[in-house]
C-alpha cells in the first residue's frame, strides 16, 4: 500500500468513527498532557466536523464510494476490520485529538512535539500499533511499565517517535532536530506523568483559548516564544528602536485562531490575550465616520474595500518602531520629515476598487540585440480605484500634494482638481475640507463638495466599513472580474465551484479581535458540506490535486494568451 492509499485510509477511518459517535461528543481531557513549554497547540473536533459535513451524504458520492472502497481492497486487514468497527483501534474518536509543540529555549533548531489521543481501550491500542509497525516494515520495542505501555523503534538510529500509553491517552512524540535521539520514548513517559504545576493551563491566556473553542483551534504561547527569542537572539541587545515592540510582545500572553463553519460562512475568529490589557496601545479608535462612504464608487459597483479608523499617534509611534527613529525624522520634502507627514493623517482612510478597464500604459523596454532602451505604449488592464484618507488640516493638503509632486510626478491643476499621468492611468486628486480624495476614476474630477456619489449597491459593504475599526470586503463574484480580458478562462465545473461563494470579510472591532469571514449563497447543508461537495464535483477522487485534471471538454482555468499588445516603440533618449 503506498503513502497516498496510506493517508486515504487514515482519513477514512476518522471519518467514520466520527459518523458514529455523531451525538456522543464529551468534553476534551488531553490539554491536561500539554507542557506548559509548548510553543504552540492545535484541537481538530472530528465529532463537530463530521456532523457539519454530513458524511453519511457524502460517502455515498460516487468517487468517494469508489475511493473507500479501493481502500479496503489495498488495505490491509487491520484496517479493514476497524473501518468496519472503528472501536477495535482502541482509539475514543469522541475527544478531540490534541497536537503540541516546542523549540529547545537554547538551540531553535531542535523541535519535539506530540499527538494526543484518547484512548477507549488499552489492549486494542497495542494491537493498532503492532499492525502499523507490520505495515510499515517497521521493528517496535514494547515496553509495559505499572503505570504505563511504550512502544519505539527497536534501531537506536530510528528513535524519531515514539508511542505511550494508559487507561486515558495516547502519546505520540516526535522530534526533528539532533538532540534526544535514544530519549524521545522518555519525552512520551513525561508527557504522561505531567504534573499539573507544569501543565499548559499554567500559561496566562490558554483558558481564555479553551473558550474559544471551534472546530479547529490553534494557540501561540507568546511567553515561552519570548524565552527563546531572548536566549537566542538576546532581547535587551536589541535596539531601542524595537523596544516598543519589543514591550508590546512581551505584554501577550498569547494568540489564538479559532476556525468555525457555519451555515451560511466559513469563519476564522482570531485572539490576543494580553497580561496587561491597559498598557496596550489602542490602535483602533473607533468605527469609522459614515462619511467615508461618500465617494467609493461612482457606478454602484465595487469589487473590493478596505477602511480603517486608527488612532493617529499610535500609529506614528508604531511607525517609529518599525522604522527607527532616525528614519521617521528623516527629510522626506523640503522642511517637512515622515513624522511630520504622518501627523498630517487622521488615521481614516478608506479605499475601494470599483471596477477594471483597459489603458494604455508607457512602459520600458530593451532590445536585447542592441541593449538600447525604447518606450513601449502597451494596453494594461488596471484597477479604478478610490482613496479617502482623513486630514488634519485644510492647510496639509497643500503640503501631501508637494510631497507628491516630489517624487517625479508631473500634476496639472485644474479648477482645483489636481491630475496626474501616472503607471495606473489618470489619477486624480480632489482636497475636501478634512479629507483628500485620490482616484483613477474620471468622474472624480467633477466631485464638488455636498455631492457624493453612488452608494454600493451591495449595502453589505458600507454596512461593513462603518461598523467596524477596520474592515476589509471583497468580492467572489467572478463575473466582477474580467477574466476573458486578462487572457483567461474559468471551466464550468470552477464557476459552478464559484458560484457558491459570496465575498470575503475581514473585521476587527477592537484591538484584541478580529474575525475573517467567507459568506456563502444561500443553499441547503452546513458551509462545510457544501465546499467539499463542491470539491468533489470538481474532479474525481484521484484526480483531485493533479495539475494535468483538466478534461479536453473544458478550458482551465487560466489560459495563456499574449502579455502585450505593442502600439508604438519610441527609442529612449537619455
Amino acid at each position: 500500500m503506498n503513502k497516498k492509499t496510506l493517508i486515504i485510509a487514515i482519513v477514512a477511518i476518522t471519518g467514520i468513527a466520527g459518523a458514529i459517535w455523531f451525538f456522543n461528543d464529551s468534553k476534551n481531557k488531553l490539554y491536561a498532557y500539554v507542557p506548559k513549554e509548548s510553543i504552540a497547540v492545535g484541537k481538530v473536533s472530528i465529532v463537530s466536523l463530521f456532523k457539519k459535513m454530513d458524511f453519511e451524504k457524502i460517502k455515498k458520492q460516487d468517487v468517494v464510494a469508489d475511493a473507500m472502497d479501493k481502500i479496503k481492497d489495498e488495505a490491509p486487514k487491520f484496517f479493514k476490520e476497524v473501518m468496519e468497527s472503528p472501536d477495535k483501534s482502541g482509539v475514543d474518536f469522541k475527544v478531540d485529538p490534541v497536537v503540541f509543540f516546542s523549540l529547545d529555549e537554547d538551540e531553535v533548531n531542535n523541535m519535539q512535539g506530540g499527538i494526543l489521543l484518547a484512548v477507549d481501550n488499552k489492549e486494542n491500542i497495542k494491537k493498532l500499533i503492532e499492525n502499523i509497525g507490520e505495515s510499515a516494515g517497521a521493528d517496535y520495542t514494547f515496553r509495559e511499565d505499572k503505570d504505563m505501555n511504550k512502544a519505539y523503534p527497536s534501531e537506536e538510529n530510528d528513535r524519531e517517535h515514539a508511542f505511550a500509553w494508559n487507561n486515558d491517552v495516547l502519546v505520540i512524540t516526535f522530534k526533528e532536530g539532533y538532540k534526544n535521539e535514544t530519549n524521545i520514548s522518555n519525552y512520551a513517559e513525561k508527557i504522561l506523568s505531567l504534573e499539573k504545576t507544569n501543565n499548559i493551563y499554567e500559561t496566562k491566556g490558554f483558558g481564555q483559548f479553551v473558550k474559544n473553542s471551534g472546530d479547529v483551534d490553534f494557540f501561540v504561547n507568546m511567553d515561552q516564544i519570548v524565552k527563546i527569542l531572548n536566549n537566542n537572539v538576546g532581547l535587551k541587545e536589541l535596539s531601542k528602536n524595537n523596544a516598543r515592540a519589543l514591550e508590546s510582545i512581551k505584554n501577550m500572553d498569547g494568540f489564538s485562531a479559532h476556525l468555525n463553519f457555519e451555515d451560511a460562512s466559513v469563519d476564522l475568529n482570531s485572539f490576543v490575550y494580553y497580561e496587561n490589557p491597559e498598557k496596550v496601545d489602542k490602535l483602533l479608535k473607533g468605527n469609522l465616520d459614515k462619511k467615508y462612504t461618500d465617494y467609493l464608487t461612482s457606478n454602484g459597483k465595487s469589487v473590493g474595500a478596505f477602511g480603517a479608523s486608527l488612532d493617529a499617534q499610535t500609529l506614528i509611534q508604531m511607525t517609529e518602531s518599525v522604522v527607527g527613529n532616525e528614519d521617521i525624522n528623516e527629510v522626506v520634502i523640503p522642511d517637512y520629515t515622515m513624522k511630520d507627514i504622518l501627523k498630517m493623517l487622521t488615521g481614516e482612510f478608506a479605499v475601494s476598487v470599483s471596477e477594471f478597464k483597459e489603458i494604455e500604459v508607457t512602459e520600458m523596454d530593451m532590445d536585447y540585440e542592441t541593449f538600447e532602451m525604447y518606450e513601449v505604449k502597451r494596453k494594461r488592464m488596471m484597477p479604478v480605484f478610490n482613496l479617502q484618507l482623513g486630514i488634519s488640516k485644510p492647510s496639509d493638503i497643500k503640503k501631501i500634494i508637494e510631497f507628491m509632486a516630489s517624487n517625479n510626478y508631473q500634476i496639472k491643476s485644474d479648477g482645483g482638481v489636481y491630475s496626474i499621468n501616472s503607471e495606473l492611468g489618470d489619477m486624480y486628486i480632489v482636497p475636501q475640507n478634512d479629507r483628500l480624495i485620490i482616484s483613477t476614476d474620471p468622474k472624480a474630477a467633477n466631485i464638488k463638495n455636498g455631492n457624493p456619489w453612488q452608494k454600493p449597491s451591495n449595502e453589505n459593504i458600507t454596512k461593513t466599513l462603518t461598523e467596524n475599526a477596520m474592515a476589509f470586503y471583497l468580492s467572489l463574484n467572478p463575473d466582477d472580474y474580467p477574466l476573458e480580458s486578462m487572457g483567461g478562462k474559468m471551466s464550468k465545473k470552477a464557476s459552478n465551484f464559484m458560484g457558491m461563494m459570496q465575498d470575503l470579510t475581514m473585521v476587527s472591532t477592537d484591538n484584541d479581535k478580529s474575525v475573517v469571514r467567507l459568506n456563502l449563497k444561500k443553499g441547503e447543508g452546513n458551509s462545510l458540506y457544501r465546499l467539499v461537495n463542491g470539491i468533489l464535483e470538481l474532479g474525481d477522487f484521484d484526480n483531485l490535486f493533479d495539475s494535468n485534471s483538466a478534461t479536453t471538454e473544458e478550458t482551465p482555468y487560466m489560459e495563456e494568451e499574449p502579455a502585450a499588445v505593442y502600439d508604438t516603440a519610441v527609442e529612449y533618449v537619455q
